[in-house]
């Protein structure tokens, strides 16, 4: 963690990053879509109850819970030493809708098409396929990362825009369990990205192999991120914005940015990341 409260030099205005890591839900795409996991299931068994009102509530509830009692202990998450430690308690939170969603068997005997068919309800964020082209013939790895519940309609929507998985374009998210392509209910305990410590950790580990690395996202789950790449980019009006400005921590827009320092986190939209690209 010591990158966090350490300040580097500029970056050089031609240096390009090396690797992109990006989150999906309304990063890339204009609305969440872990709604649309869970409406696979629902599609499939009409009569199921509980509703899907049922998980959120105990997620909801959890973190409101959690949240009050940190707040009470520590005050408000107004330094990056707090929110790491709001963070690390937030596995409890965040497993207690997923342990239900096991225990109530919600995605048993969903196949695995039934959740790719739900890619024909996503929309993606204006210039983001141009932004991945480019990425493409500069030959810059382009990761996915996200807290998400299974790539399947991840990559059903990159198929319909014309990419899939390769050897620069990586997909990193949580998943579900299958046998014969039919889901068991269960999540497969091989990967567990939960939380935004769970993407640092990634990302970190991605920064050791790949070198310099720009993260782009747009909520709490990438601010730790945000702020201990090599450029951190928020997604014009993200709920993360408010965060970084509460952790006093700079913010520039991307477009009047003239050099890339790892002291700023740059606010910006997939047109001005092209033109980064364009530029360096």
């Amino acid at each position: 963690m010591n990158k966090l409260s350490n300040s580097l030099k500029a970056l050089k205005p031609k240096s390009t990053p090396k690797l992109f890591v990006i989150d999906w839900d309304e990063t890339i795409t204009n609305e969440d879509t872990i709604k649309l996991v869970a409406q696979a299931a629902y599609n499939k068994k009409q009569e199921y109850e509980p509703k899907f009102d049922h998980f959120t509530d105990i997620y909801l509830k959890a973190f409101n819970e959690y949240n009050q009692d940190f707040t009470s202990k520590y005050g408000e998450r107004d330094t990056i030493e707090k929110e790491i430690k709001f963070q690390t308690g937030m596995q409890n939170v965040e497993m207690k809708s997923i342990n239900e969603i096991k225990r109530l068997r919600l995605f048993e005997g969903i196949e695995e098409d039934e959740f790719r068919a739900q890619a024909n309800h996503v929309t993606l964020k204006p210039h983001f396929t141009d932004f991945l082209g480019k990425c493409q013939e500069l030959k810059i790895p382009v990761i996915i990362l996200s807290v998400n519940w299974t790539k399947l309609i991840m990559e059903a929507v990159l198929q319909k825009n014309g990419f899939k998985e390769n050897e620069n374009i990586k997909i990193m998210v949580n998943e579900l369990e299958f046998v014969n392509g039919i889901s068991t209910g269960n999540f497969n305990e091989s990967i567990s990205i939960r939380t935004g410590l769970d993407k640092l950790n990634i990302v970190n580990s991605l920064i050791k192999q790949y070198g310099k690395t720009c993260y782009i996202g747009d909520s709490m789950t990438d601010l730790l991120s945000l702020i201990d790449s090599d450029i951190g980019v928020a997604i014009e009006e993200g709920s993360v914005i408010e965060s970084i400005k509460k952790l006093n921590f700079p913010i520039k827009n991307l477009s009047e940015a003239e050099e890339l320092h790892k002291e700023e986190v740059y606010v910006g939209n997939w047109s001005q990341v092209i033109n980064l690209l364009n530029k360096h």
